[in-house]
């Protein structure tokens, strides 16, 4: 059993990823963040010109690296004392200048590289660095590797010692967490099912069981699991899974089973970019809009009509990740996902905004009531470092940068229902390490700056648009 770390965040009703993890949610300890792995492993050492890979395979695009771990550890000690510092309000400014002294020992080893010398130019990086400040391998192992166990945790806050947050997880027999990162598929049972008979009965096929399987004891009322209580206990365990085991940020797996299926669908309609993509077995997707799967690819196997429909409006959006495998089985979906690790930088965004959904990617918009229709379609175009934004409902919104998506050194356009703004975006320090403390970007997904822009009507709602 484990009691989560606590961290001075707020709470925020609306937003059950916020709330479930609270005072404990952060990047070190998780979800506060999330975090990805870069490449999964020791990297090998090369020219300081060429990325850096792990074990000869190749990195997801815009998460090239260029230093070695050996390079990163100091980095990644000094980010973790720094939160540690804010955690406990002391100490924060000396925590501060120690990491930026850590990382500007990082500037000549960058120099030749497209970062140019600067780690915030540099994702692959500085998302490996957040990774190493987890510290894996010298973590107190909660669970045995090579089977199942049954595992409760609390945080003092939505779970206490008294009634805590109980669920069975699968370590990897063969679990290294110095040299390697695992695909964690995070599972939710049907109804009435226990977490350990779900494991050990349908999830049992080898190359699943070369992943992290886990999954929560779900609320007895089904019409919970849609609500702040259900969502607090899967995002509640992928806080617990990621602040301790070694996870691969890029391959974490919503799966639902039977009912658990509509759950599933429904949190990763609400944070799909915190998804590589989402597993269906046995039961329906309920009543979800496809608008915000964009960039998460889906399989069922099995499903119903709901199923089937979900997948002919995501086809109609114009959407092809969307698999129907009716007679899948276990090694289907272990292939499945090995193709499908996370879209962690997507050109192209469509955010449905709802009362819980207000971001997406590297899109957002400010909270809406739900009777607000809020779509916005968002492309960029690197080669022109241009990002056009078209839609309806909202008056302004935030775009989220990254070297990984745009060419921060020069100068970008947005276009915005065809208004056009053009500013020089500077990267800030501040902005990154407030990200990691309040959980808003991972490694995997790392983001260095922002800009709030306003949205003015489309043509057709606004005449002439002046």
């Amino acid at each position: 059993m484990s009691k989560s770390s606590r961290s001075p965040q707020t709470s925020n009703p609306l937003n059950p990823l916020r709330e479930s993890a609270h005072r404990s949610w952060r990047p070190r300890i998780l979800l506060g963040s999330l975090l990805a792995l870069l490449g999964a492993g020791a990297a090998r050492g090369v020219a300081a010109t060429a990325p850096v890979t792990a074990r000869g395979i190749d990195p997801i695009p815009g998460q090239e690296r260029y230093l070695k771990d050996s390079d990163l550890k100091k980095v990644g000690a000094s980010l973790t004392a720094y939160l540690e510092a804010r955690d406990e309000g002391e100490g924060v400014t000396e925590a501060e200048v120690k990491l930026k002294a850590e990382i500007s020992k990082l500037e000549k080893k960058l120099a030749k590289t497209p970062a140019k010398g600067n780690l915030l130019a540099s994702p692959g990086d500085l998302g490996r660095a957040l990774w190493l400040s987890f510290d894996y391998d010298h973590k107190k192992r909660i669970a045995k590797a090579g089977k199942v166990s049954e595992q409760k945790t609390w945080d003092d806050y939505l779970f206490t010692k008294k009634d805590p947050l109980n669920y069975a997880v699968w370590t990897p027999e063969k679990y290294r967490p110095k040299t390697d990162a695992y695909t964690l598929i995070l599972l939710i049972p049907d109804e009435g099912e226990k977490p350990f008979d779900c494991i050990t009965e349908d999830w049992t096929d080898p190359g699943l069981r070369s992943a992290i399987i886990a999954a929560p004891a779900m609320p007895e009322d089904t019409s919970l699991w849609e609500e702040n209580d259900g969502f607090a206990r899967v995002l509640g365990l992928y806080k617990e899974l990621t602040n301790n085991w070694a996870i691969d940020f890029d391959r974490i797996y919503l799966a639902g089973q039977g009912r658990g299926v509509q759950t599933a669908v429904t949190i990763a309609s609400i944070w799909p970019e915190r998804f590589a993509g989402v597993i269906g077995r046995r039961g329906e997707v309920g009543a979800i809009e496809a608008d915000n799967f964009s960039n998460l690819p889906c399989y069922f196997a099995g499903g119903g009509p709901k199923t089937e429909a979900f997948g002919e409006q995501a086809k109609a959006l114009g959407y092809d990740g969307i698999t129907l495998q009716p007679d899948g089985l276990e090694e289907d979906i272990w292939t499945w996902i090995q193709a499908h690790p996370r879209n962690s930088y997507p050109s192209h965004v469509v955010l449905l905004a709802t009362g819980r959904t207000t971001r997406m990617y590297w899109l957002a918009v400010p909270l809406t009531s739900d009777s607000t229709l809020v779509r916005l379609e968002a492309t960029i175009d690197k080669e022109s470092n241009t990002v056009t934004v078209e839609g309806v409902g909202a008056t302004e919104f935030t775009l989220y940068f990254s070297d990984a998506l745009l060419d921060l050194d020069k100068e970008v356009t947005v276009v915005a229902n065809g208004e056009v703004y053009k500013d020089k975006i500077p990267r800030s320090f501040r902005q990154t390490v407030n990200s990691f403390y309040k959980a808003a970007i991972d490694p995997g997904k790392v983001l260095v700056a922002s800009k709030f822009y306003h949205l003015p009507a489309p043509a057709e709602e606004g005449g002439d648009g002046d």
